[in-house]
């Protein structure tokens, strides 16, 4: 069990990540083509290699550097709907952690606030609409609400990945308002959305990470 993780830490974290992430191609392909273009699994390999390739050239640098280079990386390797939030959320994550040399559950609920404002910044979405927000906002709730008890990272990291599968089977309920889930309406009432079970898995792989 990790109290806090540090720069040296996240290429083993990405790789773990990775790995678990690439697992699931398949299955998030199938559940995207329910109501989008099927390519959530590629896109997010394609994020996970580019990252990896990445952890090459982090030597010295910080943790926000770090997710700044991410953000980068993805935005240019994995050019699809999903592939730009997943650089948004780095990009808000490295703006957050800029001064940051440990990750705690502050640093953790930073993160993942940050995370989520960028992606309702950029795609106009909010929680409700059936979107990965619905799984990273009550993450990103359950981990401020640790940090502000003064909680260890490890139960910052087990509840807010809680709250992300909570947050996620949820939408099975929901119907799709945005993108192009949007215009199947009350037809996607039923399915899980993607980009939410997406952000549940991150997040429960994050916090296996953070367990071990």
């Amino acid at each position: 069990m990790k109290k806090q993780l540090t720069s040296q830490d996240i290429p083993a974290l990405t790789e773990y990540m990775a790995g678990k992430m690439t697992a699931q191609k398949n299955a998030l392909a199938k559940l995207d083509s329910l109501t989008g273009d099927g390519d959530m699994g590629v896109t997010v390999v394609l994020a996970f290699k580019a990252m990896t390739r990445a952890c090459k050239r982090i030597g010295g640098m910080g943790i926000g550097e770090i997710f700044a280079l991410f953000s980068e990386e993805v935005g240019e390797n994995a050019p699809s709907t999903f592939g730009t939030f997943i650089a948004a959320m780095l990009l808000g994550m490295s703006e957050a952690l800029t001064d940051a040399s440990l990750v705690r559950a502050e640093e953790l609920a930073r993160a993942l606030e940050a995370a989520g404002e960028k992606v309702m910044a950029r795609g106009g979405a909010k929680p409700g609409d059936k979107t990965l927000l619905d799984a990273l906002v009550p993450a990103a709730q359950a981990a401020r609400k640790c940090a502000d008890a003064g909680e260890e990272l490890s139960e910052a990291s087990r509840k807010a990945a809680q709250a992300a599968v909570a947050g996620a089977a949820a939408t099975e309920e929901m119907k799709a308002v945005t993108g192009r889930a949007g215009y199947m309406g009350e037809r996607t009432v039923g399915s899980r959305d993607p980009g939410a079970e997406a952000i549940s898995l991150l997040l429960q792989y994050f916090d296996e990470f953070v367990q071990a």
